[in-house]
């Protein structure tokens, strides 16, 4: 990301580790070089129990998030919204 800085990044929660996805989003926003990149968050971690465990706004800023399966529209006007 920081050679090419790509217009737009989706993030799963859930990569090579639990959380791996929050904490590369959280280290995006503390980059200068990397804040300003728009950021979308999927997960299939969509239960009401599930989602009182996930970290606050706090921790993952100006995300939007997209839970799986994802619905092609959807996402469509997310990446829209992001970039447009």
């Amino acid at each position: 990301m920081r050679r090419e800085k790509p217009d737009l990044v989706i993030l799963d929660i859930m990569m090579a580790y639990i959380l791996e996805g929050l904490d590369i989003r959280r280290q995006m926003a503390a980059d200068p070089n990397l804040k300003s990149i728009p950021v979308i968050m999927s997960t299939s971690l969509t239960g009401e129990r599930v989602q009182r465990n996930l970290p606050s706004d706090e921790y993952v800023p100006d995300s939007a998030w997209l839970h799986k399966p994802i619905d092609p529209d959807q996402l469509l006007d997310q990446v829209k919204k992001a970039v447009g």
